[in-house]
C-alpha cells in the first residue's frame, strides 16, 4: 500500500479538508477518505476535534483513500472512539486534514481556523481513555471516598447533575458533598488534564457553537462542565467551610475553579458567544497556556481577537519568533492608546536574544506563582499615569516614550526574603530594608501591593495604621487562606529608592535601576539605563504612585516629563 500525499489545495476561495471517517467495528482497521470543501458551504456539515496531538514520534497507521497515513497513538484512539457503527462520520481533525509539511499551506489554514471551528456542527474534546492519574491520597480523601463505593459517581454524572439543577446553589453542593465525595477527585483528574494547557483550544472553544466532552466512551457537555465549575468557584468560601472534614491537605477546590474553561468563558458574551476581545488582553490571560511552536502563542489566539489585529497580522510560519512578536507589539501600537505591554516585558536577554527589551516575549518563563499586576488588579486597575495619555514613536529598533523617573532604586532585600511560604508572617517587615525606609508591620504596605479587597474594590485611601473603611484590618491575617496563597512578592524583589518609597521590582533588579511611570502605561517599570538608552527590566508597585499621583508632583515640579529611548 502506497502512503498518502496530499494534493496542494485551491488558493482560490477558503478550502479545507474534510475527514470522513468509514463505518466499522471496535477491532476493525482505521478507513478513512479526504476531500477538498469550501469552509463557507460546509456549515453544519462536519464536526471538528479539539485534542492532545500526542507524541509525533510515535505513530499508528490508519488508511486514507486506500493510502498509508501515520497518526499519532491518541489520535488513533480518538477515530477508534468516534467512529460509528453504520454510518460515516465527517470530522475536521488538524493533524489529518491540514498537510503539516507544508508550512504555506499550514499558514492559510491558520487564517481560516476561525471559520472552520464557527462552522463545526460541534467541537468534540478528546480526554483521552481517562487512565488515573491523580493521587487521590495526596487530596486528602480517604480510599472510600476516592474510590467510591458501588454506583459512586464520576466527574462527568457531577457535571450532568449541575447542569439539570435550579434553585439555591448552596443546596446543590451540599447535595454533591454528601453524596458524590468520589466524584471530586475525578473532576480535579479532568481539570488536571494535559489538553487544558494547550493554546489552541483557547479559539476552539470558544469558537465552538456546541461541544462535547469525551473520555473513552463517557460523555458530558461542555456547558455541564462549565457549569459544576462556576458552582465550584461562585461557593468557594461555603465550601472551605463545608469540606474541611475531607479535604485536608492539597486544595482540589483551586484545581476547579481555577482551571483553564473559567478562563474561557470569560471571553464570551452572555449568550455565549465569544466578545471580539483585544489581543493584549487575550495574550495576558493565556500566558501560561503552552504551544509547541511559540508562533502560535499569537497565532492561536487571532480568531479571538479585534479584526484589526486579524487584519495586521497575517499568518507566517517563514518568519522568525522575535520578527513576529515585534510585529504584534508594533500593532498594539497603532491600535491601542496605551503603552500597557510594556508591564509584560521581562529582561531575559538569554531567553529572546534577537529582540529589543520592549518587545514581550510570551513564551517567557515566568517565576513560580508568578502574578503579574494586571492580573491582580484586574477589577479595579492600577493607574499610575492619571490622564496623561502616550506619546510614543518607533525609530529602528528603538521605542521613544515619554514618562519621569520617580526614584532611583539606593536598596534592595534579597530574593530569598520573599520565597517563604507564607507571605504575612512578619519576616518582609522586619528587612533591613523595610526598617531603613521606615516601613513596620502598621502599615500593612505588603498586602496593598495588591492595593485591593477580595471583592476587587480599592482600599480605603486612609493613614497608614488607621482603620480602612470596609475593611477590618484584622481580615488581613485571614486573608492567605480565604484567598488562597498570597503571590504579589512571587518573582519580585523588595526595594527602596532615595525619596524613601519602597515597592516591588523583578528578581533581575539591581541597586541603581530606575523606577519610572511611563505615559499610558497602567503601572510603573523599571528601567536600567545603558549610555543614552534604558532597557526594560519589568513592571513594578510603588507604594504611594499607583494611581495618578505623578500629576500633582509634576505640577509642583518636583517631577520632570523626558523621553526615553528603550532598546
Amino acid at each position: 500500500m502506497d502512503l498518502f500525499r496530499y494534493q496542494p489545495l485551491s488558493s482560490s476561495e477558503a478550502r479545507f479538508r474534510v475527514l470522513s471517517l468509514l463505518p466499522g467495528n471496535d477491532s476493525d482497521p482505521i478507513h478513512c477518505k479526504l476531500s477538498e470543501e469550501s469552509v463557507e458551504g460546509s456549515v453544519n456539515q462536519y464536526e471538528a476535534l479539539s485534542y492532545l496531538w500526542g507524541n509525533p514520534k510515535q505513530t499508528e497507521i490508519i488508511t486514507i483513500d486506500d493510502c498509508k497515513l501515520g497518526v499519532t497513538a491518541n489520535v488513533l484512539s480518538a477515530l477508534q472512539h468516534l467512529r460509528l457503527k453504520d454510518q460515516t462520520r465527517r470530522l475536521w481533525i488538524d493533524a489529518i486534514c491540514i498537510n503539516q509539511d507544508d508550512m504555506v499551506e499550514r499558514g492559510r489554514q491558520v487564517q481560516v481556523m476561525e471559520m472552520i471551528y464557527r462552522n463545526a456542527q460541534m467541537v468534540v474534546i478528546w480526554l483521552g481513555l481517562g487512565e488515573r492519574k491523580v493521587n487521590e491520597s495526596s487530596l486528602g480523601l480517604s480510599d472510600d471516598e476516592a474510590t467510591g463505593s458501588e454506583g459512586g459517581e464520576d466527574a462527568f454524572t457531577l457535571a450532568s447533575r449541575a447542569e439539570a439543577s435550579e434553585g439555591d446553589s448552596s443546596d446543590l453542593m451540599i447535595h454533591l458533598f454528601d453524596t458524590a465525595r468520589s466524584g471530586w477527585a475525578d473532576l480535579c483528574q479532568i481539570f488536571l488534564h494535559d489538553y487544558w494547557k494547550r493554546t489552541w483550544i483557547i479559539q476552539e472553544l470558544a469558537l465552538a457553537a456546541k461541544a462535547v466532552v469525551m473520555r473513552g466512551e463517557a460523555t458530558c457537555t461542555w456547558s455541564a462542565l462549565s457549569k459544576l465549575q462556576r458552582l465550584v468557584r461562585n461557593n468557594r468560601i461555603f465550601i472551605d467551610l463545608y469540606r474541611s472534614e475531607f479535604f485536608v491537605f492539597t486544595d482540589p477546590m483551586n484545581v476547579i475553579s481555577n482551571a483553564l474553561p473559567a478562563s474561557i468563558d470569560s471571553i464570551l458574551s452572555p449568550r455565549g458567544h465569544e466578545k471580539s476581545t483585544g489581543l493584549l488582553e487575550l495574550l495576558q490571560r493565556f500566558r501560561s497556556s503552552q504551544a509547541t511552536n511559540p508562533r502560535d502563542k499569537v497565532y492561536g489566539m487571532l480568531g479571538l481577537a479585534e479584526e484589526a489585529f486579524k487584519e495586521d497580522l497575517k499568518v507566517d510560519y517563514s518568519k522568525g519568533v522575535a520578527e513576529i512578536y515585534a510585529d504584534v507589539t508594533r500593532s498594539f501600537i497603532t491600535h491601542s492608546r496605551n503603552v500597557n505591554f510594556l508591564a509584560d516585558c521581562f529582561y531575559r536577554p538569554e531567553e529572546f536574544p534577537d529582540a529589543p527589551s520592549w518587545v514581550p516575549n510570551w513564551t517567557a518563563k515566568l517565576p513560580p506563582k508568578y502574578v503579574s499586576l494586571h492580573e491582580l488588579s484586574i477589577r479595579a486597575p492600577f493607574n499610575a499615569p492619571g490622564s496623561l495619555e502616550m506619546v510614543v514613536s518607533i525609530d529602528g529598533n528603538s521605542l521613544l516614550v515619554s514618562g519621569v523617573i520617580v526614584a532611583p532604586i539606593v536598596d534592595l532585600a534579597g530574593v530569598e526574603d520573599l520565597a517563604r511560604p507564607n507571605g504575612l508572617d512578619g519576616h518582609v517587615y522586619s528587612d533591613a530594608v523595610s526598617k531603613k525606609h521606615g516601613i513596620d508591620n502598621n502599615d500593612y504596605w505588603i498586602i496593598q501591593a495588591v492595593n485591593r479587597n477580595m471583592d476587587g474594590s480599592l482600599y480605603s485611601k486612609k493613614e497608614p495604621g488607621m482603620k480602612r473603611e470596609g475593611r477590618d484590618p484584622t481580615m488581613l491575617d485571614r486573608a492567605p487562606n480565604m484567598m488562597g496563597e498570597f503571590r504579589a512578592p512571587n518573582g519580585r524583589r523588595f526595594f527602596g529608592t532615595d525619596i524613601h518609597v519602597c515597592g516591588l521590582a523583578p528578581v533581575e533588579t539591581e541597586i541603581g535601576d530606575l523606577v519610572c511611570v511611563i505615559f499610558g502605561c497602567q503601572v510603573p517599570i523599571v528601567l536600567r539605563k545603558v549610555g543614552e538608552r534604558y532597557k526594560i527590566l519589568g513592571e513594578s508597585y510603588l507604594h504611594g504612585f499607583m494611581d495618578g499621583e505623578i500629576e500633582s508632583k509634576m505640577k509642583d515640579g518636583r517631577l520632570h516629563p523626558e523621553t526615553f529611548r528603550l532598546c
